[in-house]
């Protein structure tokens, strides 16, 4: 997506400006307005480089470098009224967004997803989160379609959390 008036911060589906709507419109006439009218918070993941190898299809996605969590910040003060759900692909993400977070309360961070999601990882990210957020946040979720993926992630998660 593309917030208004500033850089763009890499986007997934909605990169494209094919449609009658393209990113920032997306936000403003869509997003933004029934995110408010229903008291809803609009959840993001950040930080995902997709297609990294096409032999694997939906699988083959990596880690965006240079993920710049200013735009972000910028999306945050632009709509202060919206509370927003990140979650971050990236470990070397974390910190700043912990202090984005600190900082500016309409973001709530969310999981350790994807690549973050593995025990060193879970320990020192829910870690610093307590240590900077209190109990601001959520220590895990996940999106998984399929079954076996869920109970593997909440298991794993919950050893590491307690």
């Amino acid at each position: 997506f593309a917030v208004p008036g500033h850089g763009s911060a890499q986007c997934g589906e909605f990169g494209s400006r094919e449609g009658p709507l393209g990113p920032s419109e997306l936000l403003d006439k869509v997003l933004v307005p029934v995110a408010l009218a229903r008291g809803l918070p609009i959840a993001i993941k950040v930080g995902a480089h997709r297609g990294v190898n096409p032999k694997l299809g939906g699988g083959g996605d990596g880690i965006a470098a240079g993920v710049d969590l200013s735009d972000l910040r910028r999306l945050l003060a632009r709509y202060p009224e919206v509370k927003w759900l990140a979650t971050f692909l990236g470990r070397g993400h974390q910190h700043e967004a912990c202090v984005l977070a600190n900082k500016l309360r309409n973001l709530h961070l969310y999981g350790c997803w994807w690549y973050c999601n593995n025990p060193s990882i879970i320990r020192e990210v829910t870690s610093m989160r307590l240590e900077m957020l209190g109990f601001a946040f959520t220590a895990q979720h996940s999106d998984s379609r399929v079954l076996e993926q869920l109970i593997y992630k909440w298991k794993t998660a919950r050893a590491e959390v307690g």
